[in-house]
């Protein structure tokens, strides 16, 4: 059993024995529920939502900062242009306040999302504007706000973004927080967006130049994404040298990317502080830690360690119960001794309220601070209106409380993963316990990558640079997609991989792959008959392996990944013609990078 086992049943043990003693509420948990920006856009839908949430719901989290705009007055963030027909003293979120008042209302702010759609914002100084030096861009330098739809799609980012390294961004954002937690008596400030798109953007920038500087390599040469399992891979040492190295450069990637969300969310809270110290500071996150923080650079479980944040809001809202309680538990978990209320978001807009219902009381109740549905306008809109969720909401709790009887409070399933990080992060800070041959292996890992950037990757590059390169071969692909969570019963599991084989059948008879990806593909793999990126092989991976024997038109078998079931169709395959290496594209330049690594560090075991 190694270090990380003792950790965790030390933990499961900490865990039992606070269950065992902790006290269950008197009464039902405060009912909260999140108001979209395009139900509050007229006087008449504000009296609406309010009647609605009078006397059934504790806080209104409402949208007041939907793409970098803004339904208040405001002398620094444009007004929304949904409210162009309406009259200009109309103000949603002051009448919100006047309306509610029997409910506490936090302003509800995306941070990083800017715009969607098809054409650029009006005004020309919204946030937006591509000339703005805050634009997020992707590994080659480009902007999003240049994607066309179907590189929006390919690369799954919901629209354009702000780079989260940008220090001019992260100010005005606070002025703006600022301007709002001045003017207006609100309960507290609510973040959503608070994060990356994806783990593919963030790399042209000065936050990337810092790395280089610093590691010796630019981290566009680094894998893009790490799971949970190469990171156990990478800590057990079952992981080859090459990528033992590379995923050390990664993780130190997502960490610098993670503190710049973080510096962000302390400005903020820095803000209110000075503005009004009773306004709280919440926070819409995802509820699985791991992709949150590798992927997104969404690190809450910092946040609440350092009190940066006042509630988490883990957004649970998709997949059955078992799904959703394992996921709030989850979080509930990881926070335990941290005093850090935790709200669980529920997505009543896609679920019957016996759905929500059973969800309730499925959850550890005590350890929550209340429920939050999303969303208040979407649930009104239904048949049965909101009373529904309300008492299945009421009557779930309640029964809970009565039996008095909650199991123990499962572990998080990567608890191992978690606590590597957790030292990983002390020792990346303290960078003397490295150099002096601290003996964990972290540091051991975090030695070696350390050395590499001063001698094996520049060597890397340098050969590299020599004359003209090929790369591997590519892939133009349709891919269907069916997602599965880890969470999930073995019967979702099945149908997901079922419905996969029914799409790979129709791409075998010809179909048309428009209506096969509308009826079978899910999230950015369904829009565009589902076209993906190109596809750079790499000649020791087994998916890749079998990708490379299909000819043009053929179908690949089902292949179980990291987030669930795919099936390509080949469009086209080729090799970049030859050029220089500073010539070719990101993607097929980190191809050969890793292999060149490879083959210096097995001439030099040979030797």
């Amino acid at each position: 059993m190694n270090r990380f086992s003792h950790i965790s049943l030390g933990l499961v043990l900490l865990a039992f024995l606070t269950c065992r003693t902790c006290c269950f509420a008197s009464s039902s948990p405060e009912l909260t529920a999140w108001v979209v920006r395009w139900h509050m856009d007229t006087p008449k839908k504000i009296q609406s939502i309010c009647k609605e949430a009078n006397g059934r719901f504790q806080d209104l989290l409402v949208q007041v900062r939907g793409r970098a705009d803004a339904y208040y007055k405001s002398d620094l963030a444009p007004r929304a242009e949904e409210l162009d027909t309406s009259p200009a003293a109309f103000d949603p979120l002051a009448s919100v306040l006047k309306e509610c008042r029997g409910q506490n209302i936090q302003a509800w702010m995306n941070v990083y999302y800017l715009w969607t759609g098809d054409q650029l914002p009006q005004n020309s100084s919204h946030p937006a504007q591509p000339d703005n030096p805050w634009m997020i861009k992707d590994n080659s330098g480009r902007k999003v706000s240049d994607y066309t739809e179907l590189e929006q799609a390919q690369n799954w980012i919901e629209g354009i973004y702000a780079d989260p390294a940008s220090i001019e961004y992260r100010k005005l954002f606070a002025d703006v927080v600022k301007e709002i937690a001045f003017r207006y008596p609100v309960e507290g400030i609510h973040l959503d967006f608070v994060r990356y798109p994806n783990a593919h953007f963030g790399f042209a920038t000065e936050l990337a130049v810092q790395y280089e500087k610093k590691w010796g390599i630019d981290p566009r040469f680094l894998p893009e994404k790490i799971t949970p399992e190469d990171l156990r891979n990478w800590y057990s040492g079952s992981m080859n040298t090459t990528d033992q190295l590379l995923v050390t450069g990664a993780l130190i990637w997502a960490e610098m990317r993670a503190q710049a969300v973080t510096d962000l969310v302390r400005q903020v809270k820095q803000t209110l502080g000075h503005v009004n110290k009773n306004q709280t500071l919440s926070a819409a996150v995802f509820p699985d830690y791991l992709p949150a923080y590798l992927d997104k650079g969404q690190d809450w479980l910092t946040w609440a360690e350092e009190g940066l944040i006042d509630a988490l809001y883990p957004m649970a809202y998709f997949g059955e119960q078992q799904r959703v309680t394992r996921q709030i538990n989850d979080v509930v978990s990881a926070t335990r001794n941290l005093n850090t209320p935790i709200i669980a978001g529920l997505g009543a807009y896609i679920k019957k309220p016996e759905e929500i219902g059973s969800e309730v009381a499925s959850l550890d109740l005590p350890s929550l601070r209340g429920i939050s549905l999303f969303s208040l306008g979407h649930i009104m809109r239904k048949k049965g209106g909101v009373l529904p969720y309300v008492q299945a909401v009421s009557n779930s709790s309640d029964n809970k409380m009565k039996k008095a009887v909650h199991g123990i409070l499962g572990m998080h399933q990567d608890n191992d993963v978690l606590q590597m990080i957790k030292e990983f992060k002390i020792l990346l800070a303290n960078e003397d316990s490295i150099k002096k041959g601290h003996s964990s292996v972290i540091a051991e890992r975090l030695s070696h990558f350390s050395k590499a950037g001063k001698n094996l990757f520049p060597e890397t590059i340098n050969r590299l640079a020599i004359g003209k390169s090929h790369v591997a071969d590519w892939l133009e692909m349709y891919g269907i997609f069916r997602y599965v969570h880890p969470y999930d019963t073995e019967e979702k599991k099945t149908e997901q991989q079922k419905l996969c084989n029914e799409a790979r059948l129709k791409m075998l008879a010809g179909a048309n792959m428009g209506k096969v990806s509308k009826k079978y593909s899910q999230a950015g793999s369904r829009r565009f008959q589902s076209r993906l990126p190109r596809y750079y092989l790499t000649k020791d991976r087994k998916k890749d392996q079998q990708l490379a024997k299909l000819n043009t038109g053929e179908v690949s078998p089902v292949f179980e990944e990291e987030n669930g079931y795919w099936s390509y169709k080949i469009i086209d395959r080729g090799q970049e013609k030859t050029a220089l290496f500073s010539e070719l594209s990101w993607p097929a330049r980190r191809v050969l990078f890793r292999e060149k690594v490879a083959r210096i560090l097995s001439a030099a075991n040979q030797l």
